[in-house]
């Protein structure tokens, strides 16, 4: 089962007013995730095809970030032909999958068509102030756009140990490895199969 569809008036209450202060790095990691994902969407949706947002929701089996459908005559949709995670690498030049999320993805992967858009960036978050600052930063800063098809990040992800990301991540005990996962240097993932996106693209969005 997926989750819903995410509009405008759904799922910001983690999100600060774009003028007010910022209270530390988690926090500008959940606005550069959702920017990143607006971003996304804008990038991808085109004359033929229309990319949407889902909902994250735990009772749904499987949450992918955005979705990609056919554009039908009549303003219909067809069926969803494509699903995507949307990540962001900065000043590390390294992302990290939890190893849970990677399990999950190998098996929607099974039945269903996903991949990774990776943003890279160079932004010092700790510089700006708020929300609206950050933003205008990461597009300033941003390097390259990558999509990677799943199978890329999964060889990638074979080559690098599991290592302990968070430890309270997920954490039961039932499973108290779930926050173990892998960094995967951006170098590594380019090694595999990809297409780079032209970063202007991006910028004449906003």
């Amino acid at each position: 089962m997926l989750p819903g569809l995410r509009t405008t008036d759904t799922q910001y209450r983690f999100l600060p007013p774009s003028d007010q202060p910022l209270t530390g790095h988690g926090q500008c990691r959940v606005i550069l995730g959702d920017f990143c994902e607006e971003l996304a969407v804008k990038i991808l949706s085109s004359r033929k095809y229309h990319a949407f947002r889902f909902r994250t929701d735990s009772r749904a089996t499987y949450c992918p970030d955005i979705g990609i459908k056919r554009r039908l005559p009549g303003c219909e949709y067809g069926l969803i032909k494509h699903f995507l995670e949307v990540k962001s690498v900065g000043l590390t030049n390294a992302t990290f999958i939890y190893e849970g999320r990677l399990k999950k993805d190998a098996n929607f992967a099974q039945s269903h068509s996903l991949s990774y858009l990776l943003f890279h960036h160079t932004a010092s978050v700790n510089l700006c102030r708020s929300a609206d600052e950050l933003r205008a930063l990461f597009l300033s800063k941003l390097q390259a756009i990558y999509l990677l098809p799943l199978s890329s990040i999964l060889d990638a992800a074979a080559t690098v140990p599991i290592t302990d990301l968070n430890s309270k991540y997920g954490h039961s005990h039932t499973n108290p490895t779930y926050g173990q996962g892998r960094r995967l240097p951006l170098l590594l993932l380019l090694a595999y199969e990809h297409v780079k996106i032209e970063v202007r693209q991006a910028w004449e969005l906003f």
